[in-house]
């Protein structure tokens, strides 16, 4: 995960990380997610914070939503 931990770095340092797929609720909330928990907030309120500002439900699956928690567990 030597690149997720690059752009975590990067959003900490105060860049901008752009992430899009198909409908904006799997692959990319589940990229979005996993770099506000290594800059340390979070799953759970990782998870609404995304929720809210996409006006849908995320993520797509309960796995995407325990990679998460195990990405914590990681860091």
């Amino acid at each position: 995960m030597p690149t997720l931990h690059e752009l975590a770095e990067r959003l900490q340092g105060g860049a901008h990380v752009v992430t899009h797929c198909r409908a904006g609720i799997g692959r990319s909330s589940l990229l979005a997610a996993a770099l506000l928990v290594l800059n340390g907030v979070d799953p759970d309120t990782a998870w609404k914070h995304i929720e809210r500002a996409r006006g849908l439900a995320v993520p797509d699956t309960a796995e995407q939503r325990e990679w998460t928690t195990e990405l914590l567990d990681q860091a």
